[in-house]
């Protein structure tokens, strides 16, 4: 059996392949380190387990993850400065190998964290304080979209540090993930996320992408309660490929009616032991400590807070543009709080967009609190004579967030 081994920085736009064996290579700070190994057989999307072990002696252990041709691969996020050492723990098709790399300073600021000051804020890793402004982009990474690139060039152009998009290429629904009879997961579409979530990471390296993995398709939800082995492997696979990237965080599903076990579970309703059982699998799992939530109904608020497992209390509301539904969670929790959707400039318009998104930002600010903005239909399939579907913030001549800038500006003159 040929087996190779090869180390990835995701830094800059360019990869460098570093051999490993006893060679020490320099990773960035706050990076990601990827090894790749061949398997002597081609069987699929099983989880071959790596063991890195960090500087302060600690050991953290993840799923490795197919990724075609009989090659898999481990992530780590490097977020500890020094000497790193990997194994591959003995499996079935695998054969036990070793390396090591060390972790250098670097001006990346990592993965995002509840601020060690105020557990109402975001932070980077690097403790640098996180300014949300966020944005909906649900199908940034449809492969389907072929605009994706100018989305998120432009979107951090206007200043946007957050984009909450989700796996689901169809309207809901997640199945672009599985092959046809769901023996086996689609791994091109899996490879094409990947190369979007890559790409930003390594031009905007502090734009957060919010990935929702069961997007707003119910009966997923509902597979994965009863035992479905596809949607099982689907999230596990999830997280052994994405949960290392340090620009992600992690959101369950989006905008479903929350219910307790005994109502009839009809549209988009799902219980909350539903989700409340996917959470606890997610933290259980998570190596890196990416951050967890969900996303319930609009006017529905938050039920899980009292969870373990969650880190974020996001919300659906309509015209909080004087802060009240972030003063109200505030007094019940000490999380950030994020009203991740109200109106959308195009679909719920207000009458005035640029006068609102601006005071939706500020008030929510003001208030302890964090909001995001919503563009276009980009839950829509793009088309290219309308404004549906992901395409870039100036092209389409929205003017909702084209205060956004000064924002950040104020931010970061004032140093406040």
């Amino acid at each position: 059996m040929g087996i190779k081994y090869t180390v990835l920085i995701l830094f800059t736009a360019t990869v460098f392949l570093l051999g490993c064996g006893n060679k020490t290579n320099e990773i960035p700070q706050y990076g990601m380190c990827e090894i790749s190994f061949e398997s002597c057989r081609d069987a699929l999307f099983q989880f071959p387990k790596v063991n890195f072990y960090l500087p302060d002696g600690s050991i953290v252990r993840v799923d490795g993850f197919y990724d075609g041709d009989k090659m898999y691969k481990a992530r780590a996020y490097c977020k500890q400065p020094g000497l790193w050492k990997w194994e591959i723990q003995k499996t079935p098709g695998f054969k036990n190998r070793d390396g090591k790399f060390n972790v250098v300073d670097s001006k990346l600021k990592g993965k995002l964290k509840k601020h060690p000051d105020d557990p109402y804020q975001f932070a980077y890793d690097n403790n640098i304080w996180f300014l949300h402004i966020g944005d909906t982009g649900y199908r940034l990474l449809a492969e389907t979209e072929p605009k994706w690139q100018e989305y998120i060039d432009q979107a951090v152009k206007i200043n946007i540090t957050k984009i909450r998009t989700w796996f689901c290429s169809s309207r809901h629904n997640v199945e672009a993930l599985f092959d046809e009879d769901r023996t086996k997961l689609n791994l091109p579409y899996w490879q094409e996320m990947d190369q979007r979530i890559a790409y930003a990471f390594e031009h905007h390296p502090g734009l957060i992408l919010q990935l929702i993995p069961f997007g707003e398709d119910t009966e997923e939800l509902k597979r994965y309660n009863a035992g479905n082995s596809a949607s099982f492997t689907m999230l596990r696979y999830a997280q052994a490929r994405f949960s290392a990237y340090p620009n992600i965080i992690w959101c369950i599903s989006n905008d479903r009616e929350i219910v307790d076990n005994d109502t009839p579970l009809t549209g988009r309703r799902i219980t909350e032991q539903n989700i409340d059982k996917i959470g606890k699998d997610m933290a259980e799992r998570e190596p890196w400590g990416t951050l967890i939530t969900n996303h319930q109904s609009r006017f529905q608020g938050y039920s899980f807070i009292n969870s373990s497992w969650s880190d974020i209390i996001t919300l659906e509301d309509l015209d909080q543009i004087d802060g009240r539904i972030i003063a109200q969670y505030r007094s019940k929790t000490r999380a950030p709080i994020v009203n991740d959707e109200d109106r959308y400039e195009i679909y719920r318009n207000p009458d005035y967009p640029r006068y609102y998104f601006r005071r939706l930002m500020w008030a929510s600010l003001l208030s302890g609190g964090h909001a995001t903005y919503g563009g276009i239909y980009t839950y829509v399939a793009f088309e290219r004579d309308s404004l549906q579907g992901v395409q870039g913030y100036f092209d389409v001549g929205l003017k909702g967030g084209d205060d956004f800038k000064y924002i950040s500006k104020f931010f970061n003159e004032s140093r406040l």
